[in-house]
């Protein structure tokens, strides 16, 4: 079973089913188990094994960080050997004002249970800069997905 924590649906059925495609023999939580329990452990477990899971891959958000760099004024000239060289070139200066880049560091964890043993069996985090919350997600899920094949954990 494949989940991702979230409390925007649209997300958490997105990023879960881009996991079950791409990891075989997976299966997206929100379409095998839609009322799985968060609170109550015996009734989850009950429920996860009458459909024979073995495993779970869980992603969530565990920190954000949000940064500002400024980006200096620059300015250039063309020569001005003389006054009236000048004093053309100080009308036509090029110049791109300064401006300030806000950046969001976004990290997820992604942690592999055997709900067989109720152990913790791989963890692992992301960390990147975030665009938009869909490439987020999706980049995410690729660089744990392409982990998990070069450490020979999924086909």
């Amino acid at each position: 079973m494949v989940s991702y924590v979230t409390t925007d649906e649209a997300t958490r059925r997105r990023v879960e089913d881009k996991l079950a495609s791409r990891i075989p023999n997976s299966f997206a939580a929100w379409r095998s188990v839609p009322d799985l329990s968060a609170k109550d452990h015996a009734a989850a477990s009950a429920m996860l094994n009458e459909k024979l899971f073995d495993g779970a891959i869980v992603m969530r958000v565990v920190d954000q960080q949000d940064s500002q760099t400024y980006v200096p004024t620059e300015a250039w000239y063309s020569g001005y050997p003389s006054f009236y060289g000048y004093w053309g070139a100080s009308w036509g200066m090029v110049q791109r004002p300064g401006y300030v880049v806000s950046d969001r560091l976004v990290s997820v964890e992604t942690a592999i249970y055997s709900i067989t043993d109720d152990k913790l069996l791989w963890a692992g985090r992301t960390r990147m800069l975030a665009s938009s919350s869909d490439k987020l997600m999706d980049e995410s899920a690729d660089r744990v997905i392409d982990e998990l094949r070069k450490q020979q954990l999924i086909q």
